[in-house]
């Protein structure tokens, strides 16, 4: 029992990790796409070089890529809490795709 406890404890922690890390990425993400904005104004007026504008667009996509990481660690850890709570994972019947 108290192993069970502990279980839903540490999947609920997780989970919990991920939302405050999901939040933290879309601040970054804003506050790298403020900055790529600035840089691309500036590289379209002439005062900033190419390279700066490049530099500041990949940013952007490594937030986004961390973004993404984050996410893909969600359905192991609402699956880790399904289980911890007891119940097994079951797969909603799948969607049937029609071709038309």
């Amino acid at each position: 029992m108290l192993n069970a406890v502990c279980d839903v404890a540490l999947a609920g922690s997780r989970l919990q990790d991920l939302d405050e890390e999901a939040e933290l990425q879309v601040q970054k993400i804003d506050a790298v796409s403020f900055a790529q904005a600035s840089a691309q104004a500036r590289y379209k007026r002439g005062v900033a070089s190419r390279q700066t504008a490049m530099d500041a667009r990949q940013a952007v996509l490594l937030e986004r890529i961390s973004m993404l990481e984050a996410d893909g660690q969600r359905p192991s850890q609402d699956i880790a809490m399904s289980k911890a709570l007891g119940g097994g994972y079951s797969e909603e019947t799948p969607v049937a795709l029609r071709v038309q």
